[in-house]
């Protein structure tokens, strides 16, 4: 009976299913948006909640039109790459949709259904640098070239920023501009991730999309050394200092996301280290770390690995 029964559950259908989990896009232009879209279906005989999507490349965005399914019904997961931010040649990218039946606890794990999609990249206009990291404690600016070396390259016909603490502008011409985001004084403390989108009138690259990543340090605050980590071999460190050489000790270290370890130094003294591990192949996280000299103070580091 055990083994009829064991037989049965391996038999078992998958409760999505998915009108092409990979999609191959062939041979793509380099710079411009990605965009894929998959119908999940639920086939089977009970809700299916949708618990969230997971990727390991900050390049992606992405969204599903429904949280819970009913036995028979569609949803959409939608998949922008941003392939600006992306090496030439073939490359794949993965989301991970999570979900579990409607009667199964939140604590107990969830299924995954992977969705793929690849592509070929090749680049006939080139953006440099393809993202700006920018770390200040007063007003900054940021300069980006655009290059297209074609025969009729393309005209830049504006440029525009997503925060109001940011402004753009652009100068050039017959291929070849240079962008300039300037980033306003009384931008908040903290981390802020942003976008430089860049129009043209070439329908294939009618939007360019820099990621803007602006680290605003409030003046007297502890600084982390870098501002922000990319881990080489899945690990990496960061040091944090005092302008003023004054001691540095770090009341505690923490990461919200799952196959991130960090490690604290201790005592008191000119430098604090904390140690991060990951053990996923990419991904991107905050590392959140609280002093205890200066007291209160906190520095939130993001870091990322394998992009």
């Amino acid at each position: 009976m055990n083994l009829l029964w064991l037989a049965c559950a391996l038999a078992a259908p998958p409760a999505l299913s998915v009108d092409a989990a990979t999609v191959d896009r062939g041979d793509v232009r380099g710079g411009p948006i990605l965009s894929q879209s998959f119908r999940v279906t639920n086939s089977s005989a009970e809700s299916i909640v949708l618990a969230g999507l997971d990727s390991g490349c900050g390049c992606l965005r992405r969204s599903v039109s429904k949280n819970e399914l009913k036995p028979g019904e569609t949803a959409t997961v939608s998949m922008d790459v941003n392939t600006l931010t992306q090496p030439d040649g073939p490359q794949t990218w993965t989301l991970k949709l999570r979900h579990r039946p409607a009667t199964r606890a939140k604590a107990e794990p969830d299924d995954t259904l992977e969705l793929k999609v690849t592509a070929k990249l090749a680049r006939e206009v080139s953006v440099t640098p393809p993202m700006i990291s920018v770390s200040t404690e007063a007003a900054a600016t940021a300069t980006i070239a655009l290059a297209d070396k074609r025969a009729k390259p393309l005209t830049i016909t504006k440029v525009a920023t997503s925060s109001s603490h940011l402004a753009a502008k652009f100068t050039g011409k017959n291929g070849q501009y240079t962008i300039e985001l300037a980033i306003a004084a009384d931008l908040p403390a903290g981390t802020h991730d942003e976008t430089l989108t860049i129009f043209t009138d070439d329908s294939h690259y009618a939007e360019l999309r820099v990621p803007a990543r602006i680290v605003k340090r409030a003046k007297n605050a502890v600084n982390a050394y870098p501002e922000s980590l990319d881990l080489d071999g899945n690990k990496g460190i960061v040091q944090f200092r005092l302008a003023d050489g004054q001691p540095v000790k770090i009341a505690s270290a923490t990461c919200a996301t799952a196959g991130v370890t960090v490690t604290a130094s201790t005592g008191s003294g000119p430098v604090a280290t904390v140690k991060v591990v990951a053990t996923t192949d990419r991904g991107k996280a905050d590392v959140v770390v609280t002093f205890a000299e200066p007291d209160g103070a906190t520095r939130t580091v993001p870091v990322r690995w394998g992009d």
